[in-house]
């Protein structure tokens, strides 16, 4: 009677599961959706959601208020966004083989040394690039990492910038791989023509924030979103006003990350740093000279807080006290930097390290060295290298000697073929550049030099005089009642801190500004003179040619084989006089209009700032051509070893006068030593110290013997004189 069936067990506790199971469910499914519930209106009694507009606006104000800090710290000063042009020789057409790798560590950054952290590093393996058909750079290999101030040096047109771009991540290598570590390296490149990006018009304040376009778009869209939430409709539709506040939200961390609510404070900090005043602020940046607008670049790269820096011959049209003041702030800098500069000083005073950028040999691809120490070491390492390179080269050319000889003596005997094989082959090895006993001859780089067409005949005594002129800008005065005059053969060079008016005094001879008093005048028709501006590259005609923009400069009677020969001398030959204007370096530009100055005969040549974008070589090659110039020259330059070797009178621009100093720029030194404590500190070892060229130009006029370029009236053809510009050539 008490026997159950065990189906009904089974099915009863089948049905209990069940019901379990379902009634678990439900419950979880209620916590969910209480939690969530919960959550939700957590959010919106705590957020945002259930704040009016106006409300949401004083409540960023609030938060804005509340974020300002007290103090703006700069501790990785950086750099700054310009214009350059490459120096990448050849056409800028998209590379033609497969591009490199750029890849970045997952490590953090770590200092294997000091075992610090924020170690950071740039490595550099395999490099190459090429442009259409042309390889610029090879085979290049080099690390920038903590603590590194890496100078970039060789001959425009070598990749100095171009390699400059591929670290800051503007150019992709054709082949090799760039590693970085950390990931999020921040990078900032300040160029050479980075005053293409001012505004003459906007104020220094507007000026350095207008660097800020992230915090700028940040501030926009907040007020943008505020603005959408005013709007009737927004209000009445939860799902807008949701929408919108979600989007404010995000732009308000955005805005925190970024420190958008420092501007104010950040950017009078750096404007400090920058050692502009505090009436400063307001003035135009038209008002200001090179070397301030040199500040202003860089101060709106500070703003972008990076941690490597990338500078492109920085010290173009900065003087001396400049420099100095630019050379302090970098070596005070803990981050790393990559310099591109032709100031052999500059280099030598804040670089660490040295990589030489330059082919192995005519028509190869750039490749690097690179060498530790300032340029002083750079340039003993280097000369230490070539002589043991080229120790090698002879030592191999003598045993190449004598096997041949060997050879020549055995070629015909039998039993001693064997050995005529082995070394006949030890010969071709030794003569493949592929093969590994193959040594390359050290290569050494040509020496050109040029002489400027025979000037026009000019009568002797004043040609150009100036007197009494007073000139500035609103209630700034650059000069008053100053005179000066320019004899016939004189060599003179306008000395002066930038913002003296040395350019716009320039402009008042030229006619192009007229002077608020006073009065210039010229020595008679019979004075032809010529001007190169500090900006005259900029004035060519990007889609022309280097061939057409010479030749449209060139007198009519002139051969295109006389023209083909100076252009030659500037280093552009083949089929390089048919690149367009546009491709070209700063220096190569540079070049071109120098060589449109000297195609025009001229008995006058007036110069600002000649020597800006031009490298080293090229310095010299004009410098030696303005020493056999027979006609007289006016220049203004804040290269002093360039001054040194060209006038034998100086003009200073100082208390708003001009003091007349009949004598080199040695002798100039000499009576001032305040100066000469400066210059001489600034000597690179091994470029030598500042010598006196009066007695150089002398014998050099003696030299020029019975020709004669003095007369009572002028005279001679227009073209006279153009065609003993082909005589320079190679040394």
């Amino acid at each position: 009677d008490n026997y159950i069936p065990r189906s009904f067990y089974s099915g009863t506790v089948y049905g209990m599961s069940s019901t379990l199971l379902r009634l678990g469910l439900l419950v979880l499914i209620g916590i969910a959706i209480t939690v969530t519930w919960d959550s939700a209106t957590r959010n919106v009694r705590g957020g945002l959601s259930l704040r009016k507009p106006h409300q949401v606006s004083s409540r960023f104000a609030s938060i804005q208020k509340a974020r300002r800090p007290s103090l703006f710290r700069c501790p990785r000063r950086t750099t700054v966004q310009s214009t350059v042009e490459d120096d990448v020789e050849g056409e800028k057409t998209a590379p033609t083989k497969k591009k490199g790798r750029r890849e970045a560590s997952s490590r953090a950054g770590f200092d294997k040394e000091s075992g610090q952290p924020n170690y950071l590093s740039v490595n550099l393996k395999n490099i190459g690039l090429t442009y259409g058909i042309q390889d610029v750079l090879g085979d290049v290999n080099f690390a920038v990492q903590t603590g590194d101030r890496l100078g970039l040096v060789g001959a425009n047109g070598g990749g100095k910038t171009t390699l400059a771009r591929i670290i800051a991540g503007e150019l992709e290598p054709t082949t090799g791989t760039i590693t970085t570590q950390p990931k999020d390296i921040r990078m900032a490149f300040l160029r050479q023509e980075f005053w293409d990006d001012l505004d003459p018009e906007r104020t220094l304040k507007e000026e350095i924030m207008s660097g800020m376009t992230e915090e700028a778009q940040i501030l926009q869209g907040i007020a943008e979103c505020e603005k959408e939430m005013e709007k009737k409709e927004v209000q009445q539709d939860m799902e807008k006003m949701q929408a919108a506040l979600d989007k404010l939200m995000a732009l308000n961390e955005r805005a925190e990350r970024s420190k958008v609510y420092q501007m104010e404070s950040r950017v009078d900090i750096v404007r400090n740093m920058m050692g502009f005043t505090e009436e400063d602020r307001d003035m135009k940046v038209s008002s200001f000279s090179g070397g301030w607008k040199m500040r202003i670049g860089l101060a709106k790269i500070l703003l972008k807080d990076p941690n490597l820096l990338i500078l492109d011959e920085p010290t173009n049209h900065l003087d001396l006290a400049s420099v100095n003041w630019l050379e302090s702030f970098l070596v005070e800098q803990k981050i790393p930097m990559v310099i591109v500069s032709h100031d052999r000083e500059f280099l030598d005073k804040v670089c660490t390290t040295i990589v030489d950028i330059e082919p192995l040999a005519p028509g190869e691809p750039s490749t690097a060295t690179k060498y530790e120490g300032n340029y002083s070491k750079f340039l003993r390492q280097k000369k230490q290298r070539f002589d043991e390179m080229q120790k090698k080269w002879d030592l191999q050319q003598k045993k190449i000697k004598e096997i041949k000889q060997w050879m020549q003596k055995f070629r015909n005997n039998e039993a001693m073929s064997t050995q005529y094989s082995q070394r006949e082959k030890k010969l071709l090895d030794m003569q493949d550049p592929k093969s590994r006993d193959y040594v390359r001859r050290p290569m050494r780089p040509k020496t050109f030099f040029f002489r400027f067409p025979d000037p026009p005949r000019c009568p002797q005594g004043e040609i150009l005089t100036a007197e009494g002129i007073s000139h500035g800008y609103g209630d700034t005065m650059l000069f008053e009642d100053a005179s000066m005059s320019v004899n016939t053969g004189n060599k003179i060079a306008i000395l002066g801190p930038n913002g003296m008016g040395k350019s716009t005094l320039i402009r008042i001879m030229q006619g192009i500004e007229d002077p608020m008093k006073g009065t210039v005048s010229w020595g008679g028709r019979s004075v032809k003179p010529v001007f190169y501006d500090q900006n005259q590259a900029d004035a060519l005609e990007l889609d022309k040619t280097v061939l057409q923009t010479v030749q449209d400069a060139a007198p009519m009677d002139m051969s295109m084989e006389d023209l083909r020969g100076l252009l030659g001398q500037f280093k552009f030959t083949g089929d390089t006089v048919f690149k367009k204007i546009r491709v070209l370096s700063g220096g190569e530009k540079a070049r071109v209009a120098l060589a449109q100055m000297m195609l025009t005969p001229a008995n006058m040549i007036i110069l600002d700032e000649p020597t800006n974008h031009l490298d080293i070589p090229a310095k010299e090659i004009l410098e030696e051509a303005l020493q056999h110039y027979p006609g007289t020259l006016l220049m203004i330059s804040h290269d002093r070893f360039f001054i040194s070797q060209v006038a034998n009178t100086i003009i200073n621009l100082e208390d708003k006068k001009l003091h007349r100093y009949d004598m080199d720029y040695k002798s100039y030194l000499l009576s001032n030593p305040d100066l000469r404590k400066d210059v001489e500190a600034r000597y690179v070892d091994g470029v030598g110290p500042i010598r006196g060229v009066s007695d150089k130009l002398e014998q050099i006029k003696q030299q020029q013997g019975k020709k004669s370029f003095v007369s009572k009236g002028p005279s001679g053809k227009k073209g006279k004189g153009i065609k003993n510009a082909k005589r320079y050539g190679s040394l």
